[in-house]
């Protein structure tokens, strides 16, 4: 992103896609907050560059900036799953993103971000389906942590 916009170069996105390395997008705010409006002029297009660099094969995980300032909090990841959805990727890979992906990125593959046997027991439960309605994320019933309830 520059002063004047955003223009990612097509070549080196598919490069990033062939090279199999993972990014980290930054999105999500707490509902009513705003960003600057030059951010917020610019964020229909940061979205449709998002997509496009999903579309490419790219592979997306979520870094919201937690706890960065009062408008991304420690419990603003669920919204910025939302987003990335509501970017045109659909809700499986936006809960992939922030799971499976979110995992290969800190090399843990094997140990957590996917249901398998072997793998630890890390849940989160919630009421309804967010592969139908991705705003169901934050709908929280249960919080398993290596199979043990926490929450």
């Amino acid at each position: 992103m520059t002063a004047t916009g955003i223009d990612p170069d097509p070549g080196i996105i598919d490069a990033i896609a062939a090279s199999g390395v993972i990014v980290s997008i930054t999105l999500g705010l707490l509902p009513g907050v705003h960003a600057s409006p030059l951010m917020e002029s610019l964020t229909p297009r940061i979205l449709a560059h998002v997509k496009d660099m999903a579309d490419r094969g790219v592979r997306i995980t979520l870094g919201p900036d937690s706890g960065l300032n009062p408008a991304k909090p420690h419990t603003v990841l669920p919204y910025a799953v939302e987003q990335f959805a509501g970017a045109g990727v659909g809700a499986a890979a936006a809960l992939a993103a922030a799971t499976q992906t979110a995992a290969a990125a800190c090399g843990l593959s094997g140990v957590v971000g996917r249901i398998a046997p072997g793998r630890e027991a890390d849940l989160l439960a919630v009421t309804g389906n967010p592969l139908a309605n991705i705003a169901d994320i934050h709908n929280v019933a249960a919080v398993y942590r290596a199979g043990v309830r926490v929450v």
